[in-house]
């Protein structure tokens, strides 16, 4: 399936630290007694900088949790598994792209943030993440299951994927061409929603993680002046470019069937 729509503008934009006081204060009020819901002195501090913020119209400040220094852990080369293919050709698609959710799991958990019940959470997570929108480079398609961000790393990476695809249709002759997105990350809540509608969802979802996205490999979008090609070719030049990727390191990535789609996790912190 090949849709049609005019370019977008601005690829990604950083994730503003909150929208307004009272908004943050509902996002992370204590709930149910689950006390990582609760304000710390840290979060009071940083609500009553945010007031002042507002009030005298300057920049609201990050959160003291965002500035603080992430553990940097090695990755292990015994994490990775053997990876001998060099072209698109050596084997099948599934062969090639064959990255358990065990081996995407373990990197999803160390580089990405902690996994969040709703999306206000996203302001206090222990990694900065940012909202990733439409661009030159790549669409994102209308999220049911989940909301447009990733940590910063792999939002890179995604933007990293969508030029070279461009570049490498260019090189074979063929331009008007970009990938889709259509999923990113997944809070607990929209895990639960999903398993009730796919039962191949499941509760360790590296989308939780914000390190994870799926690019489909039979749907992309076409300009109105594409050169005229086929869904065969377009999966070929994607896949080429993740080929490199996962050879470089830079993700883990599987080829899924039964939802047509590349699911790639970023391995970088």
């Amino acid at each position: 399936m090949v849709d049609k729509i005019r370019k977008n503008k601005r690829t990604l934009t950083v994730l503003p630290a909150v929208a307004s006081f009272c908004a943050v204060l509902a996002l992370i009020a204590p709930s149910c007694g689950d006390s990582a819901k609760r304000l710390t002195s840290d979060d009071s501090l940083y609500l009553a900088e945010i007031a002042r913020a507002e009030r005298d119209g300057t920049p609201v400040p990050q959160h003291p949790a965002a500035a603080q220094p992430q553990d940097v852990q090695p990755v292990l080369d015994t994490v990775w598994p053997d990876f001998p293919y060099t072209g698109i050709g050596d084997a099948p698609y599934d062969e090639i792209f064959n990255d358990s959710n065990r081996y995407q799991y373990a990197f999803a958990e160390r580089v990405g943030i902690s996994p969040i019940h709703t999306i206000g959470q996203a302001y206090f997570t222990r990694r900065p993440v940012v909202k990733v929108v439409s661009g030159p480079h790549y669409v994102v398609d209308s999220l049911s299951h989940s909301v447009p961000f990733l940590v910063p790393q792999a939002a890179k990476l995604l933007d990293d994927i969508g030029a070279a695809f461009i570049e490498n249709l260019k090189k074979k002759g063929i331009t008007g061409w970009r990938i889709r997105v259509s999923s990113l990350l997944r809070t607990k809540q929209s895990v639960k929603q999903l398993r009730r509608v796919n039962r191949n969802a499941t509760d360790s979802s590296t989308h939780q993680f914000a390190t994870t996205f799926d690019i489909p490999y039979n749907k992309f979008i076409e300009a109105d002046n594409a050169t005229p090609t086929d869904e065969v070719q377009l999966k070929r030049a994607l896949g080429e470019v993740l080929l490199e990727m996962r050879r470089r390191k830079r993700c883990m990535i599987k080829h899924e069937k039964k939802s047509p789609c590349f699911h790639i996790t970023s391995t970088s912190r």
